[in-house]
């Protein structure tokens, strides 16, 4: 049977030697990471006791899942605390680029400032750098979403597809935006122009998608193939959406 989690436990002396730290869960039959995340105390363990506390005909996360695979096989995940006793602010940047470095995780969101400061090959990084930035109009309503190529090709290598769904937004709010800039790894690559907001799927998600139209050519002129202010893409920005307009 698999062992329980209930003395999984640190002492409180070793939770302040640990202070801040940045952790793994590790699939043992098969030596994957398949989530990473960052914590103080006995967070690390805390995955574990969720899963044993979660009705099993429950609406899941894949984190939860995978958890409960492993379990199945009579195994209990691998807990790697992968860097300690560091600062909030230094543990949100190594989970962060952890993140990025284990494709195919159960983590829902990437890590903070991974849209901006993530993987890119050099040569992206050049042209993101030296491209002229962008000037917003203050007549136009501006919603900035942020993604990645590596998103892009995932749905199909459309940039209409891979911005338009499944955002964390206030529908009201988003329903005022005249225009949606397609920010692909720090440079604007489409705008589109949004004709309605729905509910995403599933519905639980409290997500939603929009249904538009590429922007008129003087408007992707404005725009497209320019990068991001310096001032929409400072570190601690955690959300991928942003608001050109009050």
């Amino acid at each position: 049977m698999p062992r329980s989690t209930k003395d999984d436990l640190f002492s409180k002396e070793v939770q302040e030697k640990l202070g801040h730290y940045v952790y793994r869960l590790i699939d043992p039959s098969n030596g994957q990471t398949f989530y990473v995340g960052k914590g103080q105390g006995n967070r690390v363990f805390e995955h574990v006791k969720a899963d044993l506390k979660a009705d099993e005909n429950s609406k899941e996360d894949l984190r939860l899942k995978t958890i409960r695979e492993i379990k199945r096989k009579n195994l209990m995940p691998i807990h790697v605390i992968h860097r300690h006793n560091m600062s909030k602010h230094v543990a949100l940047e190594v989970e962060a680029a952890l993140i990025d470095a284990y494709p195919g995780l159960t983590n829902q969101v990437s890590g903070q400032g991974s849209n901006d400061y993530g993987p890119a090959h050099v040569d992206q990084l050049v042209e993101r750098y030296t491209a002229e930035t962008i000037e917003y109009d203050p007549s136009h309503k501006i919603m900035v979403i942020k993604t990645k190529w590596a998103t892009v090709e995932e749905r199909g290598g459309e940039v209409y597809q891979a911005i338009r769904a499944r955002w964390k937004v206030r529908k009201d709010r988003a329903e005022r935006a005249h225009y949606i800039l397609a920010i692909i790894d720090g440079i604007c690559r489409d705008v589109f122009k949004p004709e309605k907001w729905k509910r995403s799927s599933p519905p639980e998600d409290k997500r939603y998608e929009f249904d538009g139209v590429k922007a008129d050519a003087e408007i992707c002129e404005k725009y497209v193939n320019k990068r991001l202010p310096d001032d929409d893409c400072k570190r601690g920005m955690a959300s991928p959406v942003l608001y050109k307009y009050r």
